[in-house]
């Protein structure tokens, strides 16, 4: 009796236990998605912001998750990377910053390309953009600004901008097949409403024929600063047309055919006729364009490369060859041109860093 009454009193706890199980065994399914999507949000959130965050540089979002062992792998400083991809360089690190190597060792420690530039107190790490081995593009200049685009930068793949406002020299210079054939016929097209083009070519015109363009083109620049131009200041609808003189392998102008007097002569009043149009031509709207294959200082003065306000050169395999022809050697983190393929220049035109230009492809 007594047993049977026990088995009486549990059987409502019993009940209620098997109950319990019961909602347990139900509500073990949803408590172990709560836990699996918790767990998802907690991984996948802070990754999703990132990637929001840093959009398509994937450089600067792979500095900043690994930013600590960076810091200990190569003694940086990294406390965050903002969402331009720029680190505020600590005290004293400067140098470590500009230590050659470093970018190639960053990115095979992150197994991502990077491309580091390093600028006034700032280091800037970047996703070289995938550039194809030829773009079509339609080569563009504006009048009001300036500003020429003849192709893309290889690190944003954004049209790239070459400042020839306020200028009245350019100089190209690259190895045969580097590109600058490709960038005199994109120069043409883009200013052929807007400039009076005149063109000798090297390998065919006489130098007695240029002498006679170049004098008449000094003599309208003459007349020009006589009146007072002061072209890139001028309203763009009632200024004259750019007069621009292309001069397709200089070395063939600026050379004596040789050694005897009268041709050296003949070759001195030539590079003193292009100095005195590049030294005085800006106020006057007058553009002189050089390109030559020969990178050595007796092929282009210095005195005539400094007055150039843009300066491009393509493939070469020296780093000496762009010293001659840029003024400066590319540093650490700048684009090289030992580095260039067919179709790329280096492009300094004193208004924007060093910039690498894949030169678009005539259209079909």
């Amino acid at each position: 009796m007594r047993s049977s009454s026990s088995e009486e009193l549990l059987a409502p706890l019993n009940e209620a236990v098997e109950g319990l199980q019961e909602r347990v065994i139900d509500f073990l399914p949803w408590a172990i998605s709560f836990i699996v999507v918790a767990i998802t949000l907690c991984i996948a959130v802070p990754w999703l912001w990132r990637r929001a965050w840093y959009g398509g540089n994937k450089a600067a979002r792979r500095v900043q998750t690994s930013r600590k062992a960076l810091g200990e792998a190569f003694d940086l400083t990294i406390n965050q990377v903002r969402r331009d991809g720029s680190i505020r360089i600590a005290p004293g690190e400067t140098a470590k910053w500009l230590r050659p190597g470093l970018e190639a060792e960053l990115s095979r420690f992150l197994h991502a390309p990077i491309r580091l530039t390093v600028s006034e107190g700032l280091a800037i790490v970047k996703t070289p953009a995938e550039i194809p081995a030829s773009i079509q593009g339609r080569p563009k200049f504006s009048p009001n600004s300036g500003d020429l685009v003849i192709g893309v930068d290889t690190t944003t793949g954004a049209p790239a901008e070459i400042s020839i406002r306020e200028k009245s020299g350019m100089l190209m210079a690259g190895k045969p097949g580097s590109g600058k054939t490709l960038a005199l016929k994109a120069i043409k097209h883009a200013l052929h409403s807007y400039a009076d083009i005149t063109v000798f070519d090297g390998k065919r015109d006489r130098p007695e024929s240029f002498c006679t363009k170049a004098l008449e083109i000094q003599r309208c620049m003459e007349k020009r600063l006589n009146n007072g131009l002061d072209y890139w200041t001028e309203d763009e609808k009632s200024r004259p047309k750019l007069l621009v003189l292309i001069l397709d392998e200089a070395q063939r102008w600026l050379s004596p055919e040789s050694r005897r007097k009268p041709d050296k002569e003949s070759a001195q009043m030539r590079e003193s006729l292009i100095r005195d149009l590049v030294q005085r031509g800006r106020s006057a709207g007058v553009l002189v364009i050089l390109t030559t294959q020969r990178m050595t200082a007796d092929v282009v003065p210095t005195g005539i490369r400094d007055l150039c306000g843009v300066k491009a050169i393509g493939r070469v395999t020296r780093p000496e060859d762009a010293e001659l022809v840029l003024g400066i050697r590319p540093g650490e983190g700048d684009p090289s041109p030992t580095s260039a393929k067919p179709g790329q220049l280096v492009v300094d035109d004193e208004t924007r860093p060093l910039r690498m230009i894949q030169v678009y492809m005539p259209r079909a």
